[in-house]
């Protein structure tokens, strides 16, 4: 993200053991800050705004009308590529600004009624991401202040407006250069016949149809000026844990699809939250969980397009060199389909795998199978059992990241993993790698842009206050600030002297 374009901000009140904190969401944005003070609220919340933005969609309750809609079919028939007077399978583009003031209007107020359903949504996905019953379950214990989350807009001149959040939203101003693309399969639904012997009800349902196609055009286009298009994946901590016990929650899964289906009752999963939604996207992802046949299976549609491209992404060559082998899917016991280690020709289950090669795999298998540039992966202490030398490698897989288009979120514990993002900070700043002696085996993917990141710092001023967050200022010429952890070491130090002297 270049410093002259707008930031997106998560913005939250009263969440948990934070009492207020405004996150600069960079391509990487890092959580830094003792246990307990809420780092992962926060990365829950941003988890759960994203999935509501992404599953916010109404019809619009304003539809065009039949003089809107004539207008815009002449607008869309004439700005379609044509090949050999036929509709080339490509999109018809527009601009807003060349829409009618009256179907600008329309526009801009379906994207704003979407912003507000984000809200509406918000707090549902909330209660689903924290696995609670209410949001009250959330604030700060004993304040009568409600939590509050939202996505904030801050241009470079300082404005700041709100995108969505449980406060409501703000009025947004539509980029005039904002291209909205029609879908060929949308534009029939737009560019209906105006045949005089279609009745009133006929005509109704063809405006609707126009306005639902305008409308999911212009959302899509906006999420992408905001930054807010691709999809949320959420890698929680405990990960090797999750994969030990993958054969007992699948089965359980199994049964809760069944049940979708009507075959019989059973209990609710013990899972819950990111938890179930991790476990859930891995079943999807190794064909455990049965879909209608009618559903769209985007897991699906995204392995194959995975597959049809050649290319190793550096992301995930340098995570097999790490890894010292890859992770397929495999048949697994009792014919559940699981993960599998496999090296030097050997194949494991990953249940009898290193802990460190189980709290991988699923991060090999989301970049191997699902991720895709634009979408946001947050990762709680990627570091997990992890030796100091595999930590700088796992800190590069993640600005490799970064680099190949997914936006990046961790909370980590680590001054080695801080460490290694400040030497790709620095790499960046030379622009080259080939004046760096035959030792180092940086590559250019491993740059990372000070525009790029932010660091954000979890503490307390006292035991019982309220955790506050600031941004960490980065120095350009040396890094990220170690501060807290050069504490911890020079306090373990003079322990050590004091107790060499003490025996002495």
């Amino acid at each position: 993200m270049n410093s002259g374009k707008s930031e997106l901000r998560l913005v939250v009140d009263n969440l948990g053991p934070v009492e207020h904190a405004s996150l600069s969401l960079k391509p990487l944005t890092v959580l830094i800050g003792g246990n307990n003070t809420g780092k992962t609220y926060l990365a829950q919340a941003l988890y759960a705004a994203r999935r509501a933005v992404r599953d916010s969609y109404r019809i619009p309750s304003d539809p065009l009308t039949m003089r809107e809609r004539a207008t815009l079919n002449d607008l869309i028939l004439n700005s379609a590529t044509r090949e050999n007077d036929e509709l080339r399978p490509d999109f018809a583009r527009l601009l807003f600004s060349h829409l009618p003031e009256d179907v600008q209007a329309k526009t801009s107020s379906w994207i704003h009624q979407a912003l507000t359903d984000v809200g509406q949504l918000l707090e549902r996905q909330m209660c689903a991401t924290f696995g609670v019953s209410s949001m009250s379950e959330l604030r700060r214990w004993d304040q009568p202040y409600e939590t509050a989350v939202e996505l904030r807009r801050v241009r470079p001149n300082g404005e700041s407006a709100s995108l969505c959040g449980t406060r409501g939203a703000s009025v947004p101003e539509l980029a005039v250069d904002m291209e909205i693309g029609i879908h060929p399969l949308q534009i029939d639904s737009v560019a209906m016949s105006f045949e005089d012997s279609l009745s009133n009800e006929e005509e109704e349902r063809i405006n609707i149809r126009a306005s639902a196609a305008l409308k999911a055009a212009a959302w899509h286009e906006y999420r992408g000026t905001v930054g807010l298009l691709g999809a949320a994946h959420y890698l929680p901590a405990g990960r090797s844990g999750l994969l030990n016990a993958w054969t007992d929650v699948v089965r359980l899964r199994m049964e809760l699809e069944r049940e979708s289906w009507g075959l019989q009752t059973i209990r609710n999963p013990a899972l819950d939250g990111v938890a179930l939604d991790f476990i859930s996207s891995l079943a999807e992802l190794l064909g455990t969980r049965q879909t209608r046949p009618s559903s769209k299976n985007l897991l699906s549609r995204r392995r194959m397009s995975r597959r049809l491209k050649p290319d190793v992404p550096a992301s995930l060559s340098l995570l097999r060199r790490l890894m010292s082998g890859e992770v397929f899917s495999g048949p697994g016991d009792d014919n559940v389909p699981t993960l599998e280690y496999a090296q030097e020709g050997h194949r494991i289950a990953i249940r009898r795998a290193s802990s460190m090669v189980a709290d991988l795999a699923p991060l090999a298998m989301w970049i191997d199978r699902i991720l895709e540039p634009g979408d946001l992966l947050i990762v709680d202490e990627p570091e997990s059992h992890l030796h100091p030398r595999a930590i700088r490698l796992i800190a590069r897989v993640l600005v490799r990241l970064v680099g190949e288009g997914v936006s990046v979120v961790c909370a980590t514990h680590s001054p080695v993993f801080l460490h290694e993002l400040s030497n790709c900070l620095l790499l960046d700043s030379h622009k080259s790698v080939s004046h760096l002696d035959g030792s180092s085996d940086y590559e250019t993917s491993d740059c990372l842009s000070l525009n790029d990141i932010s660091v954000n710092r979890f503490y307390r001023s006292e035991p019982a206050s309220p955790v506050r967050v600031d941004q960490v200022d980065i120095e350009p010429e040396w890094g990220i600030p170690e501060d807290e952890y050069v504490e911890v070491a020079m306090e373990q130090s003079e322990q050590t002297t004091r107790l060499i002297d003490a025996l002495t």
